[in-house]
């Protein structure tokens, strides 16, 4: 088709509509007249993004920028019968529904040939420079690559190679503001001296020997290859024990990788011994490694064994038997569960032989995860009726026995303290933050302490039928986390556990760590954990994840997902699952880690997590403009991106929001002001400095009649003292309001705006409309009365009605909330069908009694 051929470009929304058969480079090449880039450049040229796509690949400056699934917000997809459908959509935050877009990068999520994908770009750095490094041997340069990578530099690469004399390359590159990569060179050339590292010319281009390095290893292919990435601290030893290896078997080895990443690609010069192989293997393994798919040979987990993912159950008592239903054909004993047993008819591949671990995919002993999973559309799609979530989630009571006989089974795993059961107590977990009601009385909560315990709960309910939903602070605004009736709420808020690996650059949490927490454990160490959704101090990193949260700082760095690096889970009948590589979130089912992200709870029980973490920035600096018009406040952030600008934050309010502000604390804000942005631009000094002057060049140029710039801690609070008090202002409008999430593409934020006017004025409903500007998410709030019967019938016809208004302008139902309960009935005209089965059939493989938080997310298949 045509539409999947052509390359569409929305600088000013930083995306690009891109044919899957186009490569990286051809892309790049037509995007760099607009100053923009997709920040994916391999090794090996001309591949196309579909590849590229389905071994999220990252490139040469992946350590910068990532794999590409980072970039993905939606693709047409092809059915096997022709049936084209799209997933995702135009926005940076989506939470609606599961992000089958984001799953797509790594290739287990088989829903369709990918014909299209939309795409985030950045702006092409002010400035890019290399320096070559000669140094004694590959483990001096890793020891090298190290220091640099834990230096606070503005890297994107620091590769390295074996050199045929013995001795190493390591190759370092900067992107910043020019006067930042030359003070930053001086501290590289000061590590290197220390290091007996000595500078050196590279040819017309300094990539040469990893370019050659890539095909060789691509020739080579995966007998005689090992593509993996090992922890930070493990990086220089391991290289130094790989090569003592190659000599005892008297095999040339080549060795080489990006040192920042603790990237690394072994290659045998000769064909045997392949002995030396699995000894690199077994080595890695011990390490901590796992298999990398950046180059689609020798990384497919060709020789490492997983560890067992069922954690710490030998601790346990005794665990509750598998329901029979499970042994016919969903597991048993010896025989872990995998998602999609139940409907084998729409799979490509069943569950491999005892051998097939061997090329990465399972066997005896080993639960199997659920790599290649298919899920057919189109002609081949599973009925509606067949998936849990369009009967609405309820599920099948296996076993005919008591609440009492259940509720002491429960203890057993918690003890008594932990299994509230009277309605006192079970009643302070009804709620969340939102307007949501729960569907009937839960049977209790239960408050595990570990994977183990949420794996022998989560066993229990599904011998018997028993719904389960998990619950963190319960600060969700849409009933994520509102029980279902005969529900067992899962309180996670034990999992507090929290470790920063400062050498790594990861954050490993519980599912009940604080965010806030996590922020300020970061921050410590001199790092950075970036999502910041408002309720950060009290709200979970489960609830962050079941949600996808983001925050204002959405624009620049990003939402939840792309700081997870892996997860631990709990799937619906018990299996404990281990899925991303927690390390560069570039493993074999980092794609299924993603699908959980999102899901609200509705596909697995997410118990641990591990989080990249970056360095925090040194400066930053708030800009503040006024306009007369919101419509000008609009074409100032479409201007502003389109400049090449991405700052940290760019806060929008309207003229509701600022006359309450003003009625309640009197800042001194222009009679009539018809809109605010508050832009954040943070990073190196020097560049702040330069971002801000930009910032108040285009604000002025955009028609603002007060621009203003903080010029101390003190002002930056003052600053920033309107948007903070806009909650409590609004109250003095109207006691209660309905908060909002919609999301929608950045050059419609004004349409969108001007619709919600007009759907207040029809519906006498005061609607307050702020949010984050730069990545489209905004919050209208409508405010109302509940003591006014009146009001009370307009509300949720008002609320139809500003869905509608965004969706109409091609946004979603939710940038970060989620769906729970409350946007639920919304979901058929959010998706099209073609999604919405896909996503059934996500649900049904994944949990086919439906216990898992059944009635949310999905809508009923027969309300359509």
């Amino acid at each position: 088709m045509e539409i999947a051929s052509t390359l569409v470009v929305e600088p000013a929304a930083l995306l690009a509509h891109v044919p899957t058969s186009m490569s990286p480079e051809a892309l790049n090449r037509a995007l760099a007249a607009q100053g923009l880039a997709l920040p994916l450049a391999p090794l090996l040229p001309g591949l196309s993004l579909a590849t590229l796509l389905e071994r999220n690949a990252g490139g040469r400056r992946r350590l910068r920028y990532g794999p590409l699934g980072r970039y993905v917000r939606a693709a047409l997809l092809e059915d096997a019968d022709g049936t084209q459908f799209t997933i995702g959509g135009p926005t940076i935050k989506r939470a609606t529904g599961y992000a089958l877009w984001r799953a797509l990068a790594g290739g287990s999520l088989a829903i369709g040939r990918p014909l299209r994908l939309t795409l985030s770009l950045r702006p092409l750095p002010p400035r890019r420079v290399a320096r070559l490094l000669r140094c004694t041997n590959v483990a001096s340069a890793c020891r090298l690559g190290g220091k640099l990578a834990a230096a606070g530099l503005a890297l994107s690469a620091l590769a390295f190679a074996r050199l045929p004399t013995g001795d190493a390359a390591l190759l370092v590159e900067l992107e910043e503001h020019a006067t930042v990569v030359t003070r930053q060179m001086e501290d590289v050339t000061t590590l290197a001296q220390a290091e007996g590292a000595a500078a050196q010319e590279f040819g017309a281009t300094p990539w040469a020997i990893w370019e050659t390095l890539a095909a060789a290893q691509v020739a080579a292919g995966p007998a005689q290859t090992l593509d993996l990435t090992l922890p930070q601290a493990q990086l220089s030893p391991f290289v130094a024990q790989a090569e003592r290896a190659a000599q005892r078997y008297g095999v040339p080895l080549q060795i080489w990788g990006d040192a920042g990443l603790g990237a690394l690609h072994l290659v045998l010069m000769q064909a045997e011994p392949v002995a030396l192989l699995d000894t690199l293997a077994a080595m890695a393994h011990t390490a901590g490694g796992q298999g990398a798919t950046e180059l689609g040979v020798g990384g497919w987990k060709p020789r490492i064994a997983p560890l067992s993912p069922y954690g710490n159950t030998k601790n346990l008592k005794a665990l509750p038997p598998s329901p029979t239903a499970w042994e016919r054909g969903q597991g048993g004993e010896g025989h872990p569960w995998h998602p999609s047993y139940e409907n084998t008819k729409n799979l490509k591949a069943l569950p491999p032989s005892p051998t097939a671990w061997e090329r990465g995919q399972g066997g005896e002993g080993h639960p199997w995860h659920p790599y290649n999973l298919s899920v057919a559309c189109g002609a081949n799609a599973l009925p509606a009726h067949e998936a849990a979530s369009g009967r609405g989630g309820t599920p099948f009571n296996g076993c005919a026995i008591s609440s009492e006989s259940i509720l002491a089974q429960l203890r057993t795993i918690v003890g008594p303290r932990y299994l509230l059961t009277r309605r006192e107590e079970v009643a302070c977990y009804d709620l969340d933050a939102s307007l949501a009601r729960p569907a009937g009385a839960a049977l209790a909560v239960a408050l595990p302490r570990s994977t183990a315990e949420v794996a022998a709960l989560v066993r229990v309910a599904a011998a018997h039928g028993v719904p389960l939903v998990c619950r963190g602070a319960g600060s969700g605004l849409a009933g994520g986390s509102v029980p279902s009736a005969g529900a067992l709420v899962l309180a996670l808020n034990r999992l507090d556990g929290l470790e920063i690996d400062q050498v790594q650059r990861v954050a490993r949490v519980g599912a009940g760590a604080v965010t806030a927490d996590v922020q300020r454990a970061a921050a410590a160490v001199g790092l950075c954990y970036p999502p910041d959704p408002s309720s950060q101090s009290t709200a979970t990193l489960g609830g962050n994840l079941a949600c996808n949260a983001g925050g204002p700082r959405c624009v620049k760095y990003g939402v939840t997902s792309d700081y997870l690096l892996g997860v631990t889970a709990v799937l619906a009948n018990g299996q404990v699952v281990t899925w991303g590589d927690g390390l560069i979130g570039q493993g074999l089912d980092n794609d299924l880690a993603q699908l959980l992200v999102g899901a609200e709870g509705t596909l697995g029980v997410i118990t641990e997590a591990t989080l990249r973490l970056i360095t925090a920035p040194r400066s930053q600096r708030t800009t503040l403009a006024l306009f007369a018009h919101l419509e000008d406040a609009c074409a100032t952030v479409e201007r502003i991106m389109a400049a090449g600008i991405v700052p940290a934050a760019m806060e929008l309010m309207d003229d509701v929001c600022l006359a309450a502000v003003e009625a309640y604390i009197a800042l001194g804000l222009p009679p009539g002001a018809g809109a605010m942005l508050l832009m954040l631009a943070d990073g190196e000094a020097e560049a702040v400095a330069d971002e801000t002057a930009q910032l108040v060049t285009l604000a002025q140029q955009g028609g603002a009649t007060l621009v203003e710039s903080a010029r101390s801690a003190a002002d930056e609070g003052r600053l920033w003292q309107a948007r903070r008090a806009v909650s409590i202002a609004l109250t003095r409008i109207r006691p209660r309001r309905l908060g909002e999430d919609i999301c929608v593409p950045l050059t419609r934020i004004a349409e969108c705006a001007a619709r919600i006017s007009a759907i207040a004025a029809h519906y006498e409903l005061p609607i307050a409309v702020f949010g984050h500007a730069g990545d489209g998410n905004l919050h209208p709030n409508i405010l109302f009365d509940p003591a006014d019967p009146r009001e009370m019938e307009r509300l949720w016809p008002c609320a139809a009605a500003v869905f509608n208004a965004a969706l109409a302008v091609g946004g979603t139902l939710s940038g970060e909330h989620g769906i729970g309960t409350l946007k639920q009935p919304f979901m058929n005209q959010a998706l099209s069908a073609g999604e919405l089965v896909a996503q059934r059939c996500i649900k049904a493989q994944f949990d086919p009694m439906g216990i898992l938080n059944p009635g949310k997310v999905l809508p009923l298949a027969e309300s359509r």
